[in-house]
Formats: structure tokens, C-alpha cells, sequence
């Protein structure tokens, strides 16, 4: 498994896409509207900030300034199923 991307929901897409470009120092490797505005940002290492605006900040969790996700990868399904499937048994014991 390996680290794919973290989401962070900004209110201000220009104002944060200047600062990781210029202060941070992370590469753009994407920017569309699709339901919201994406951008994705990537550094020398090539892990990803992908920033979130919403046209309208509602009241719903996923649409709150900060941190939305952590995105990870996994190559081989079977493999995330038995991590998943280990994290479940950890849970509950």
C-alpha cells in the first residue's frame, strides 16, 4: 500500500494554489471544474496535495474547510481486502 493523495477543502482556490506553487514549491498537474474545482499538486517525490473549492460551503462535512481525505493505493486487490479484513478483526477484539 502506498500514499496516494491528501484532500484539503479551501475557500479561496487561487489564493491557496499560489501558496504550495510558490512558497512550497509543489508542481500543478491538474486543475478542471467538474462538480467542484480540483486541483492537484504534486512535489519532487511525486505525492499529491489535491486541493477541494466548492461553489457553496453548506453545512455537509465533506464541504468543511480542512482536511476532507488521505487516499491510498493498493496494487494488488486481494492484498487490501486482507488488510482491510485484518484492520476489522483489530476493531473488534
Amino acid at each position: 500500500m502506498r500514499f496516494r493523495h491528501v484532500a484539503i477543502v479551501v475557500q479561496d482556490m487561487d489564493k491557496e494554489k499560489k501558496f504550495y506553487i510558490d512558497i512550497i514549491g509543489l508542481i500543478p498537474v491538474y486543475d478542471r471544474v467538474e462538480k467542484v474545482r480540483i486541483v492537484k499538486l504534486r512535489d519532487k517525490n511525486n505525492s499529491i496535495i489535491e486541493l477541494l473549492e466548492y461553489e457553496s460551503q453548506s453545512e455537509t462535512n465533506l464541504r468543511k474547510i480542512g482536511i476532507s481525505h488521505i487516499a491510498f493505493t493498493e496494487d494488488k486487490e486481494e492484498n487490501l481486502l486482507e488488510i482491510v479484513t485484518e484492520e476489522e478483526k483489530v476493531n473488534v477484539a
